[in-house]
């Protein structure tokens, strides 16, 4: 498939590479990506939409998983002739990325991976549902089709125990239909395999094995909830012996191009100039 993208400066210049999270879409990066390219015009910015997300939509297959994202960008860069040598991904975005490190014939010099974590991810309870993506789609798959309005599915979110940020959040993600009505800007049955493929995935032995050519950056958000204690204290150990850079981003929770976009900034202009 052809996948849908922006991009910000010439591709004579050396790429870097974007990619959103599950249920999000290039959108979600547009005015971050936008300013940082206008503060570094010596380097080309490509921000896609992965499949099943924006504007790359395709039918839901049963075995779509990080493979399936990762084989649309490697395609995507045949047509273009252009291959980053930069990757950066949030969240699920961030196991796309490894996940393309792990298969591209001409790979990139650095992958930053923005508050996600390499290995397998163990189901825990939450105290809220944003705690869990899958409780989320589950939910999601809930609401009936097209909304009304923004401010509609907003009121439904919310009564539903969405908080306010996050409900209106998700009336980014959505699109007008001519009939009238608005639909979700993803395909929303796609997503449980897609978020299975994303946590099984483990990656440990990619970052052993390719530290030594490839600058593997992990940034932690300071007040994520996926950096629990146990699993902050497995990742310490074998970081170790990985060869891989962990940066904590202070004053952020997930969404850290939101909560701290200038010092997000400054990591990754610290990635530019190594």
């Amino acid at each position: 498939m052809t996948l849908a993208f922006d991009e910000y400066g010439s591709r004579s210049s050396p790429t870097v590479l974007v990619l959103h999270g599950i249920l999000g879409s290039r959108r979600n990066w547009r005015n971050f990506v936008k300013n940082f390219a206008a503060e570094h015009p010596a380097w080309h910015f490509l921000v896609v939409d992965l499949r099943h997300h924006g504007d790359s939509m395709v039918p839901a297959g049963p075995s779509d998983g990080l493979n399936e994202c990762a084989q649309d960008l490697v395609a995507l860069f045949q047509a273009l002739d252009v291959w980053p040598e930069r990757v950066w991904g949030h969240s699920f975005g961030g196991k796309v990325a490894l996940k393309y490190a792990e298969i591209t014939p001409r790979a990139p010099q650095q992958v930053w991976v923005l508050d996600a974590l390499p290995g397998r991810i163990v189901e825990v309870p939450q105290d809220s549902l944003e705690g869990s993506v899958r409780a989320i789609i589950e939910t999601l798959m809930t609401v009936p089709l097209p909304v009304p309005s923004r401010n509609g599915l907003r009121d439904a979110l919310l009564d539903m125990g969405f908080s306010n940020v996050f409900a209106s959040w998700m009336t980014t993600n959505l699109e007008r239909q001519e009939a009238g009505g608005f639909v979700w800007r993803f395909n929303l049955p796609a997503m449980p395999g897609l978020l299975r493929s994303y946590a099984e995935a483990d990656f440990w032995n990619l970052l052993e094995e390719r530290a030594q050519d490839i600058d593997f950056h992990f940034v932690q958000a300071a007040n994520s909830e996926r950096w629990r204690p146990e699993v902050l204290a497995e990742f310490q150990k074998r970081e170790v012996n990985s060869g891989i850079r962990r940066h904590i981003l202070p004053d952020s929770g997930h969404w850290v191009h939101v909560d701290n976009p200038t010092g997000l900034a400054e990591l990754l202009r610290q990635g530019l100039s190594k």
